[in-house]
C-alpha cells in the first residue's frame, strides 16, 4: 500500500501546517476482490485436472498394448505353444503379431475418449472419472480377467488373464491436482505491493509443469 504525501514543507506531515497525508490501495479493493472472486470459481471448476487424468490413463492403457504389459509392468502371458506354433507364423495384417490387436479394435476402444466421462460436481465428493466399457468389443472382459471357455470339441480351455485397464504408479493423480490447485491459488506481493498470480502451464503430453 504505497504513501504519496502532499505538502509545503517537511513540517506539514507533522503536527504543523496544513499538509495532506493520503493513501494509495494497489490494486484497488474492487480488483482484488475480483481477482479473489476468480480463484473461487476456478477452484470450483475441477474438470480439468480431471481431463488431464483422462489424458494419462488413456496413455497408460496404450502403452500396455504397445509394450504388451499390465498396467504394474508386468508382461503378458505368451502364446500357448500351440497357438504359437501354428497360428502366430501365418498372422497376417491388419495383425500386428502382438497380442490382443486384431486390427487394433480393443486398444482403439479402450482408448477412445467416448470411453470416458468426467463428472465435476458441487463438492470434490461429486467428482468423478468414469471409465464406461460399453463400446468395447464383448470379449473385453475376456483378456482383462481372463475366462474358462468351451472349444469347438467339447473340452474346456482356460484363456489366461492379460489386464491391459489400470491406473500404472507412474500416473499421480494427486500429484496432478495438486499442481491444478497450486498454480490457481499460489499468489505474491510485488515490492510495490502489486498483487499478482503465478500460474502453472501445461508441458509435453499436458502435464502441468512451472513457468
Amino acid at each position: 500500500m504505497p504513501i504519496t504525501r502532499e505538502g509545503r514543507s517537511l513540517g506539514s506531515y507533522g503536527t504543523q501546517g496544513n499538509g495532506i497525508l493520503t493513501f494509495h490501495w494497489a490494486p484497488s479493493p474492487l480488483e482484488f476482490q475480483n481477482k479473489i472472486l476468480d480463484v473461487k470459481d476456478s477452484l470450483q471448476d475441477r474438470s480439468a485436472p480431471l481431463r488431464i487424468s483422462e489424458q494419462f490413463i488413456q496413455d497408460d492403457i496404450a502403452e500396455n498394448f504397445a509394450g504388451e504389459h499390465d498396467p504394474e509392468g508386468q508382461p503378458w502371458v505368451e502364446w500357448s505353444g500351440s497357438y504359437a506354433d501354428q497360428v502366430v507364423p501365418f498372422l497376417k495384417p491388419p495383425h500386428t503379431g502382438k497380442k490382443l490387436d486384431w486390427r487394433s479394435i480393443l486398444r482403439e476402444a479402450a482408448t477412445d475418449e467416448s470411453a470416458f466421462r468426467v463428472v465435476s460436481g458441487k463438492s470434490t465428493a461429486d467428482d468423478s472419472l468414469f471409465f464406461d466399457p460399453s463400446g468395447l468389443p464383448p470379449y473385453w472382459g475376456v483378456h482383462q480377467y481372463g475366462a474358462t471357455i468351451s472349444t469347438a470339441d467339447g473340452k474346456s480351455a482356460e484363456l489366461p488373464k492379460r489386464p491391459y485397464l489400470g491406473i500404472s504408479d507412474d500416473i499421480e493423480i494427486m500429484e496432478i491436482f495438486d499442481t491444478w490447485f497450486q498454480g490457481i491459488i499460489t499468489m505474491a506481493v510485488s515490492s510495490k505491493g502489486r498483487v499478482f498470480g503465478r500460474h502453472s502451464k501445461r508441458g509435453a503430453g499436458g502435464r502441468f509443469v512451472k513457468k
